[in-house]
């Protein structure tokens, strides 16, 4: 049995560019400001009747978990 041995050559063309602000999330334009607080306060819900479940996701700002609400 004959071997023949292959080279394989391949180039890619990489761009890459840094935008000038090293912030790295995306700007929100409100452009109506329809943002109202409600007349009642029960949006707001109890932390003990949250049961947290397995962590989905790690951010900036904390992580993020699955979760369990517990009605009264």
């Amino acid at each position: 049995m004959k071997y023949q041995e292959v080279r394989c050559l391949t180039s890619f063309n990489i761009s890459v560019s840094f935008p000038a602000e090293t912030d790295d999330y995306a700007e929100i334009i409100d452009e109506e400001d329809t943002y109202t607080m409600p007349s009642t306060r029960d949006y707001e819900i109890q932390r003990e009747r949250i049961e947290l479940g397995r962590c989905i996701g790690e951010g900036q700002f904390g992580d993020v978990h699955q979760g369990v609400y517990m009605s009264p």
